[in-house]
């Protein structure tokens, strides 16, 4: 982080920079009005997210994953929940940790809530290889003849990496 803040020192003409980035303030917050329907909507997608740790544990224990990044998940419930869930189906995987999500039939080994009616969730093995870079399990690791270990969102990653050091990819 030193070595950043040094670098940005000399980019920053018209303030003044503190000498060590562990003697900067933070910068003040960005005047946003509250939004109560979005944190409604996130505060719900995190309680259906202590849901599904629950439901990733209990397959942790029986050995049947060994982390959260091996696992898919499947969130199944009534249609007022799948309406609410479809559309954060780009995000899950991050809050979830796990290397793909989505709504759907979770199966019949399918954990229960107990605490979110109807809501049942499905943790299986997810398909595919892992990732070197990321630990994500993708069917896409390898399909990039230059990166065979690497997923199909770090190979964009590296390639841009490798072009901005200058030895091309």
């Amino acid at each position: 982080a030193e070595e950043v803040w040094q670098a940005l020192a000399g980019a920053a003409d018209d303030k003044p920079i503190e000498t060590s980035v562990h003697a900067a303030g933070f910068p003040a917050p960005l005047a946003l009005s509250p939004d109560a329907d979005l944190v409604a909507r996130w505060d719900r997608l995190f309680e259906v997210r202590e849901e599904v740790l629950k439901a990733i544990e209990i397959q942790r224990a029986t050995g049947r994953i060994g982390n959260s990044l091996e696992a898919e998940i499947v969130l199944e419930g009534p249609e007022e929940l799948a309406r609410f869930l479809a559309p954060f189906t780009a995000e899950m995987p991050a809050v979830f940790i796990v290397s793909r999500a989505g709504v759907g039939a979770a199966g019949d080994e399918a954990h229960a809530s107990e605490r979110i009616p109807g809501l049942r969730i499905g943790v299986r093995r997810a398909p595919g290889t892992k990732c070197e870079r990321c630990w994500n399990v993708s069917t896409e690791v390898g399909a990039a003849a230059d990166f065979p270990t690497l997923c199909e969102r770090c190979v964009p990653t590296v390639r841009a990496l490798l072009m901005a050091r200058g030895a091309g990819a």
